[in-house]
């Protein structure tokens, strides 16, 4: 992936956190939105079970039944675990709506179905900030044997690139600069977020989650436009861990995936590697036990990275040369320093992997590399607040 400027965007259940993307989930909206949503329970409740064909008489049923689910959601509040005996009860006990038995069928479609409807298929990249914490190195790069890539926002932003067109965006027209066009791309920018490290999961708006499963008529568009996520954190949903994470520092890319109708698509696995525009890449740092073979395979991954770079002379963007760093155990403490190790550009000719080490460099790229370890070096992450102000050990 080293060879291609590639990262690789992963799915909540291929991290390592169980908890990735874990939201809890609050019903909560409009007495319209309780109605859109009774009816989509009698529905595929009524599949779920066998039943392929619903009367009249059940589908009336769903503006008492919303009816009785909104009051209930207004005075106790419904988080989504709780929907399912509450449906019952709305359906059979407060009120004769639904015989037992259709109830029931409604309760086991919301238990085994509904979380996995309200599951989105985001992906992510993560990104340490902190290249000294020796935890890091342990998990991500093989017990020191790997090596970490150097990657520069510009903005808080990165430009991704696939040979496929991929990339949903929404882009203003070229020749309409007031309109904008929905479609798929071969590049695209996405932002660069930090995650969160606390001990409360995301909220998230169920109802406003499952609003594009609803069937609508034209009179609808109200009840689908002006929902309002009531909540306020969905924008969260997968940049929040629990937090025993927070030395890891991460930042993460989320892959532009998301449909003009509302929904994440599905990407397969063997198209979520993306390359990064290589403006952004900056260089390596080699574990300090990475061997020296494996160094070697690195550089040379670095060659023929800079040399397709330096072949795309079409983006205009100008190659720089890729800087190389070593990380090495202090001394005097239990801790590790990112040391300048030497720079990597084109060579003069084939043999010759263009690398040139520390000593062999100017005056000025020394400083330069000097700097920018000093640069890494010095970075400390901010512990969270409840970190910070817990009494536990």
């Amino acid at each position: 992936m080293l060879r291609h400027g590639e990262v690789y965007f992963a799915s909540p259940t291929e991290l390592n956190d169980s908890d990735e993307s874990r939201i809890h989930w609050i019903l909560n909206g409009e007495l319209d939105t309780w109605v859109k949503f009774t009816e989509y329970i009698l529905c595929h409740g009524a599949r779920h079970s066998g039943r392929n064909h619903l009367s009249e008489d059940t589908l009336r049923v769903a503006v008492g039944l919303g009816e009785l689910l909104h009051k209930v959601a207004q005075s106790e509040g419904m988080p989504l675990e709780k929907l399912g005996a509450a449906f019952v009860s709305a359906a059979t006990e407060k009120s004769s709506l639904l015989p037992k038995e259709e109830a029931e069928e409604c309760k086991s479609f919301i238990k085994f179905k509904l979380f996995e409807t309200l599951e989105e298929q985001n992906y992510t990249a993560s990104f340490c900030k902190i290249a000294t914490n020796p935890l890091m190195w342990a998990y991500y790069a093989d017990a020191d044997k790997g090596f970490a890539l150097i990657l520069e926002p510009e903005d808080h932003k990165v430009l991704l690139e696939h040979d496929a067109e991929i990339f949903h965006d929404m882009r203003s027209m070229d020749n309409r600069p007031k309109a904008v066009e929905f479609g798929v791309y071969r590049e695209c920018q996405v932002e660069m977020h930090e995650v969160q490290y606390r001990s409360d999961a995301v909220v998230g708006d169920a109802l406003r989650g499952l609003l594009y499963e609803f069937y609508y008529t034209d009179k609808d568009i109200p009840v689908l436009w002006g929902s309002e996520d009531t909540c306020g954190e969905s924008h969260l949903t997968g940049l929040v861990k629990a937090l025993e994470w927070w030395h890891e520092d991460e930042a993460r890319l989320f892959f532009p995936n998301h449909h003009p109708s509302g929904k994440l698509t599905h990407v397969p696995k063997d198209l979520r590697s993306v390359r990064i525009a290589g403006k952004h890449l900056k260089g390596v740092v080699f574990g300090f036990r990475m061997k020296d073979e494996d160094q070697q395979r690195a550089l040379w991954a670095l060659f023929a990275l800079r040399k397709r770079l330096e072949l795309e002379v079409a983006s205009g963007v100008e190659v720089v040369d890729f800087y190389v760093f070593k990380a090495s155990k202090k001394a005097t403490t239990l801790a590790l320093e990112i040391l300048p190790h030497g720079i990597l550009g084109l060579p003069s000719h084939s043999p010759d992997n263009g690398f040139r080490n520390f000593q062999s460099l100017s005056l000025l790229d020394q400083e330069l590399l000097n700097e920018t370890a000093k640069e890494i070096n010095s970075y400390r992450p901010k512990a969270p607040q409840d970190v910070t102000t817990s009494k536990e050990p």
